[in-house]
């Protein structure tokens, strides 16, 4: 139950800060803050989509860690960090683009509070203003990526990046992967997104979009031949520790929504 695509990608990078290494030994000496405008790499992206239908499912399995309720106070609180942060990145300062927000992130992770709605009040210490930090998109991606939660969908994207080469015959820099859970896909559903760092393509995005059963079918192998318990680089990235009153495992979840997906087949492409 997913469907795939393969079309015109825009990605906006703004580089904010530089680092000063000593040539010898790469050794840091500094860092320092540069004001450069946004640049936008308008490129081609082959991208798969779980249908409402298949996501709901897996949520509701404990597979696919989805959208999460924040509270009722969420929008307050998350007014007033922009507005103490002053609407600026705290990690690389950069400002709000025109029609993206600064995204508002929990230190501590929301989900270890344990807020259950209409049972608890833990979403008051998890939106606790001093728990929050106003962060960019790409400072934000950066550290849910050092949260000690992996999702089954980055799991996945995490073994495309590592097959999607050996397809294509291409350097694995030349391709980037991005896994989206909250409905910011080009679909608004829960999205894994391979596109080409060149631009405007060079038809690599077409070759895997052709591919895409025998990529998840060869993922599904993959995942299921590693001899590790519960991820390595080889398959969905590094094991992490589960975190407290939290039994997610990310190899285990992945190989379920591979499952899923195989088993199920699209219901149409486009």
């Amino acid at each position: 139950r997913c469907n795939w695509k393969w079309n015109i990608f825009f990605s906006t990078s703004q580089s904010t800060t530089y680092r000063k290494i000593k040539r010898s030994t790469y050794e840091t000496l500094g860092w320092g803050e540069i004001d450069l405008p946004p640049q936008t790499l308008e490129t081609t992206a082959y991208w798969f989509t779980l249908t409402p239908e298949l996501a709901a499912r897996l949520e509701a399995a404990g597979v696919l860690l989805g959208l999460i309720d924040y509270g009722p106070n969420w929008a307050k609180q998350k007014r007033e960090a922009l507005a103490r942060d002053r609407e600026l990145c705290q990690h690389c300062g950069a400002a709000q683009r025109p029609g993206r927000r600064h995204d508002v992130h929990h230190i501590q992770p929301f989900r270890t509070f344990g807020y259950l709605a209409g049972v608890n009040d833990g979403y008051l210490q998890a939106n606790d203003l001093n728990n929050l930090v106003t962060l960019c998109p790409a400072c934000h991606r950066q550290a849910e990526s050092q949260v000690r939660i992996k999702s089954s969908l980055a799991g996945l994207a995490s073994l495309l990046r590592n097959l999607a080469p050996l397809y294509l015959m291409c350097d694995i820099h030349d391709i980037f992967v991005l896994a989206e859970v909250e409905p910011a896909g080009p679909l608004g559903d829960p999205t894994v997104t391979i596109y080409e760092r060149v631009p405007a393509g060079v038809g690599f995005s077409q070759q895997l979009y052709e591919l895409h059963t025998e990529l998840l079918t060869a993922a599904w192998d993959l995942i299921g031949a590693c001899p590790c318990q519960d991820g390595c680089p080889a398959c969905v990235g590094p094991a992490v520790p589960a975190l407290p009153g939290m039994e997610f495992r990310t190899k285990t979840a992945t190989l379920q929504l591979l499952e899923a997906m195989v088993e199920t087949g699209p219901v149409h492409s486009s």
